[in-house]
């Protein structure tokens, strides 16, 4: 039996890309607006600032959220895939990956937060 991966669609994407210039980057993706279907959302985040050496994620509450420098990620046709590379799980399933599809009018701005986000790690 093949093990065919979920892809997610956000009904919403919030993105920080600096435009208070506070060193701040995030992306953020809800998945529905009902807390009781898992994931109900995904955000990750670098603050340049307190925090320069971590990626911070966090999947539907405080709870489930960690810091990694171990992550990376890869787009493709409009998939963004998130990857953990360290001892890191997504709570919901275990899994080390989630893939979340873009909308080409926002792909640009979500390409330029990553690159942020990622930067020098």
């Amino acid at each position: 039996m093949l093990n065919v991966k979920k892809t997610y669609k956000p009904i919403q994407i919030d993105i920080d890309n600096e435009e208070s210039d506070d060193r701040f980057f995030s992306l953020g993706f809800t998945f529905n607006f009902d807390s009781n279907i898992i994931p109900h959302n995904i955000g990750f985040c670098r603050d340049f600032i307190e925090n320069p050496n971590f990626i911070y994620i966090e999947a539907d509450d405080q709870i489930h959220g960690f810091n990694t420098k171990a992550v990376s990620y890869n787009i493709e046709k409009f998939i963004l895939t998130l990857t953990l590379l360290d001892k890191n799980k997504f709570y919901w399933d275990g899994s080390k990956s989630i893939s979340i599809e873009l909308d080409e009018s926002n792909i640009g701005d979500v390409i330029l937060c990553l690159k942020f986000i990622f930067d020098g790690l």
